[in-house]
C-alpha cells in the first residue's frame, strides 16, 4: 500500500499507510497514551510500548496488515488491524445466528482513534483505505473483531455510516453486550 493523504474535516493533513518496523517508537506512544475509556473498548492485544516494538519487528505480517494514520511529523493517530481470515468465536457466533461466513472470505477488522483525534473525521476519512486493503486481499467481507461494544454508541454509528449489518448481540465478558456486524468490500 502506497502511503495515501487525507484531509481532516479541518484542514489537517494525515498519512494512511502500513505499520512499518521503524514505528515502534511513535506506535508504543499511541498505544500507551490510549485514555481508559478507549482501552475499554479495544483490546486485541496488549496496549503497551513492548507490544507495539513485537508488532513492529514482525513487519511485514503473513496474516494481517496493521494500518496507521499518522501526523506529518510521524505521530500515529489511528491504528487499523486488518486479519486474514476469522477468529473461532467470531465465526461461532455468526454461524449460529444464520450468516456463516468462510474464513478464507473474510477479514476481521479492529480500528482505534487517539482520544484526542476522536470526533475529528479521522476513522471517516481513513475508512476508504481500509477498505481498498481488505479488497486488496481478494477477500469478500470485513468482521468487528469481537463485534462492537452496545455502550459504545459512537461506533455503533460510525459502523451502520459505513455499511455494516448488525447480526445480534451478544454478552461477552459478563454484563458487557456487543454486537456482530459485517460488511462486504
Amino acid at each position: 500500500m502506497p502511503q495515501t493523504t487525507l484531509t481532516l474535516r479541518d484542514g489537517r493533513p494525515l498519512h494512511v499507510r502500513r505499520l512499518e518496523r521503524t514505528d515502534a517508537d511513535a506506535f508504543g506512544c499511541f498505544l500507551e497514551k490510549l485514555g481508559t475509556t478507549t482501552r475499554s473498548f479495544f483490546g486485541p492485544h496488549p496496549l503497551t510500548a513492548p507490544e507495539a516494538a513485537r508488532l513492529c519487528a514482525a513487519q511485514p505480517e503473513r496474516d494481517a496488515l496493521r494500518l496507521v494514520v499518522a501526523e506529518p511529523g510521524g505521530r500515529i493517530v489511528a491504528y487499523f488491524i486488518l486479519e486474514l481470515g476469522l477468529r473461532a468465536e467470531d465465526a461461532q457466533r455468526l454461524a449460529a445466528r444464520g450468516q456463516p461466513l468462510d474464513p478464507a472470505t473474510a477479514v476481521t477488522l479492529a480500528p482505534v482513534v487517539a482520544d484526542d483525534y476522536q470526533n475529528t473525521g479521522v476513522a471517516g476519512a481513513a475508512f476508504p483505505s481500509v477498505v481498498e486493503e481488505a479488497r486488496a486481499t481478494g477477500r469478500t467481507h470485513l468482521v468487528l473483531m469481537g463485534g462492537t461494544q452496545e455502550r459504545n454508541a459512537r461506533a455503533v454509528r460510525f459502523y451502520l455510516r459505513e455499511g455494516f449489518t448488525p447480526h445480534g448481540r451478544f454478552e461477552y465478558p459478563p454484563g458487557t453486550w456487543n454486537i456482530d456486524m459485517t460488511r462486504t468490500v
